[in-house]
């Protein structure tokens, strides 16, 4: 089995970055939680959890086209993006956090670290949800 990891935009076109420094999907639990009156939290069943996949991405930009795709990916940040991961299992999401830019000393290599919070369980993407 090949490792590989793409990145794509919400359209199915690939960013042509190489992902770098990755931390598989894992659930964000954030516990939903009451205080009861005997004191012990009672917390609640049931509450589903996003995930959240961080890695950073590179792009080279010796030539014009590679510095269109980095300026097309940095143009496009806010917009919804397709994580597929190792096992082929796909993710959507949105970027959080800061747009953390960063190039070495060589300058032709900018790296990105990334947090991609997906709104869908650890399973993978199912479609889009109208709940509220």
């Amino acid at each position: 089995m090949e490792f590989n990891l793409v990145l794509k935009y919400d359209n199915g076109i690939d960013t042509g970055a190489t992902i770098t420094n990755y931390k598989p999907p894992t659930p964000v639990t954030l516990r939903k939680g009451n205080k009861s009156l005997t004191g012990y939290t009672v917390f609640q069943d049931a509450v589903k959890s996003d995930t959240l996949i961080k890695f950073s991405v590179a792009f080279e930009t010796h030539t014009p086209d590679q510095i269109v795709q980095f300026k097309n990916f940095r143009n496009k940040y806010t917009e919804r993006f397709i994580f597929i991961d190792e096992f082929g299992t796909e993710y959507r999401g949105y970027f959080q956090g800061n747009f953390d830019l960063d190039t070495p000393i060589e300058g032709d290599i900018y790296y990105i670290s990334c947090e991609l919070l997906c709104p869908c369980g650890i399973e993978g993407w199912a479609g889009d949800s109208s709940e509220l």
